[in-house]
Formats: C-alpha cells, structure tokens, sequence
C-alpha cells in the first residue's frame, strides 16, 4: 500500500476513535462538571497541606515569615506535580482503562476484527483523553495563578517548552502503559496493578516531596524514572520561567526521551504478546 493512502487510512481511523470517545464523553457531561468540583476540593487539599509547614524559631515573627515563604513556595512544588499529573496517568492507565470499557461493553472482540492495528489502538484510545485532560491542566493552572497567587510562569515563549515536556513525557510513559495493558489483556487484574502502581509514581518521581528527602535506594530508582526528568522541567518552566534554551531543560527532555526510547519496544512487545495470548486462549472478551 503505498505511503500517502496509508497514512491516510489510519488518520481516519484515528480521527474515528476520538469522535466515538467524544460522542461518549459527550452523553455523561455531567461527570465534567462533577469532575470540576472535585478538582476545586483537591486544589484546596494541597493548599491547606502547605500551610502546615512549620519551622520551629525563638522568634515568632521569624516564625511566620519563614512559614509563609515556605509553604507557598511548597503549594507551588505541588501544585505544578499535581497538574502534570493527569498526563502521566493517562500514559499509564489510559490503555488498561480503555480495554476494560471495551470489555464491559463487549465491544473488544468485534474491535479487534477490524483492521484497526494494535498500535493504531494503542494510540487512539487515549488521545481524546488528552484533549480533555488540558482542560483539567489549565483549570489547575489557571486557579493556582489568579486565586492563590502561585508565581507560574506561562507565556507565549514558554507554551513550545511545556508541550515538548508533555510530549516527551507521554511516550516515554507509554512503554508502562503498554504493559499494564498487556497484564490487563491475560491476567484482568488491571485496577489492583494500577493503584499499587500509581502510588509507586507519586512516591518516587517527586510529584508531592522532591525526591531528595527519599532513601538513597529510592533516589536511585527515581534516577531511572523519566516522569521525573519530566517534572524536574516541567517546574524550571512554569516556576523559574525556564524556556527551552535552558540547559537543564533540554537535558531533561533529553532523559525522558531516552528512556522512552529504550523502554517503549520492550513495552509495545509485551503488550503484543499478551494480546496474542489472550486471543489464542479465547479470553479477550473476559473480565
């Protein structure tokens, strides 16, 4: 087939599955506007979370200034973990989540007898998840900004450095994501895996305490962990106004990507395999 018609094929595949996701999303909206109100309880959790810093000092007006400055600066570290969050998540359990709704609905059989490819699948089935999850993203943001005064750095200059950050992020979390997917497709275990999981992530990526407080053995693991050369861009960006001229940004991304890279095969291979398994074992439409 030659390029151009194929590239052609699997655009309008691609474009079919965000509209089936969209038309989804668009029959429960009223999880939007729930969703929405939960994330304003959560900004307030991690606002109320910093103002528990407390610095010990024979004088209390040293007390409280010291106090002050700190537990912003620290609504601020969390406030920018907490917003790069979602992405990563969807990297990491998009796929899983997307094969259990196909499960629910018995549509995954019927899908997968179609000449959609597993990596056309792999792809689609989370890009509308983006596209709603910026939403998400610019709610924290912009929140953080005009009603606690967080000092974010967003201008037109810095947009280019956060979405290569993003970008570069989302693939390289990707290889996990594949193989919970994968482990999802044989042993339909995905929600335990996922939360234990989730919370390995947040424990040692620094998304809610730099990782320098950890173990030296966990500071190692973090080193091997692209969502925290992730993280550690994405706040030289938003909260030193970092662009991607910044050296410490570039390498950063440069990390990401190449752990990505390296994983992302390994990834893509697993989750063949264990889709290979579960359709010679007759299992796929099982949960």
């Amino acid at each position: 087939m030659p390029l151009k018609e194929f590239l052609k094929e699997e655009t309008c595949r691609i474009v079919g599955f965000i509209k089936r996701d969209f038309q989804i999303w668009r029959s429960y909206s009223i999880n939007f506007v729930l969703g929405l109100f939960g994330l304003v309880f959560y900004i307030l959790f991690l606002f109320f979370l910093s103002r528990n810093i407390t610095f010990f000092s024979t004088s209390t007006s040293e007390y409280t200034s010291r106090q002050t400055v700190a537990a912003n600066t620290y609504f601020a570290f969390l406030l920018t973990g907490a917003s790069l969050w979602p992405y990563a998540s969807i990297s990491l359990f998009g796929i899983a989540d997307a094969i259990r709704k196909e499960n629910t609905s018995g549509t995954i059989e019927p899908l997968f007898a179609t000449p959609v490819s597993l990596r056309t699948y792999a792809v689609s089935s989370i890009l509308w998840d983006f596209f709603y999850t910026t939403i998400t993203v610019i709610f924290i943001v912009f929140s953080g900004f005009y009603i606690f005064n967080v000092p974010l750095t967003v201008t037109a200059a810095s947009i280019p450095a956060l979405l290569l950050v993003i970008v570069s992020m989302a693939v390289s979390l990707l290889a996990f994501g594949l193989m919970a997917a994968g482990l999802r497709l044989v042993f339909k275990i995905a929600d335990p895996l996922s939360f234990l999981f989730g919370w390995f992530n947040t424990l040692i990526t620094g998304i809610y305490f730099p990782t320098a407080i950890l173990p030296t053995w966990a500071q190692i693991i973090s080193l091997a962990h692209p969502l925290t050369y992730a993280l550690s861009a994405y706040r030289s960006i938003l909260l030193e106004g970092a662009l991607l001229s910044n050296t410490v940004v570039q390498w950063d991304i440069v990390h990401t990507l190449a752990i990505g890279l390296i994983l992302l095969p390994l990834g893509y291979l697993v989750f063949k395999r264990c889709f290979l398994k579960a359709r010679r074992d007759a299992s796929l439409r099982q949960y």
